[in-house]
């Protein structure tokens, strides 16, 4: 569920900012299905960085997986040419503001918008998956992520966001 939900998110945030290209929405669909499709583990996926507390709950050699995957599946995107450019949403989908995600822990001014838009969506799925929907559930989850997102190219991400939900 949250590869459906971050796929709805990332529609509603391209459509915000008013991206009409097709290419591009569908390589955000495609991105939000597959970005953790390959990990031995699906309860891999619901962690948020590599210092994410519930990391314990995992082998070293998970954990391991976790880390190598995006770059994994990026290679594999490489091979859809008629999505090119894909393979960088998700080499970098785990890549934070705090600069404590991974693989490579760029400074948020350095990630390209698309990747942070993506990111912000990936996350939010994350966070909501299992919780019951609600208008108001999404906005103070957004509203949460201020201190976190207001950096780099993650701020426009989330005024973005914010604007989907209508959360101040």
């Amino acid at each position: 569920s949250k590869s459906i939900i971050c796929a709805y998110i990332s529609y509603y945030i391209l459509k915000e900012l008013d991206w009409r290209s097709d290419t591009v929405r569908k390589k955000f669909l495609l991105a939000s299905i597959i970005q953790d499709a390959f990990l031995s583990n699906e309860n891999l996926s619901n962690l948020k960085s590599i210092s994410d507390p519930l990391s314990v709950n995992f082998s070293e050699e998970e954990i391991n997986e976790y880390l190598e995957h995006p770059k994994q599946i990026a290679q594999i995107a490489r091979q859809l040419t008629q999505f090119p450019d894909i393979d960088f949403l998700l080499e970098q989908h785990h890549e934070l503001p705090t600069r404590n995600g991974f693989p490579n822990r760029p400074h948020p001014s350095e990630i390209q918008i698309a990747v942070c838009l993506f990111n912000l969506a990936s996350h939010f799925a994350r966070d909501m998956d299992g919780e019951e929907f609600s208008m108001k559930k999404c906005q103070e989850l957004v509203v949460s992520y201020e201190e976190e997102f207001s950096v780099g190219n993650f701020k426009e991400a989330l005024m973005t966001l914010k604007k989907v939900f209508k959360a101040r």
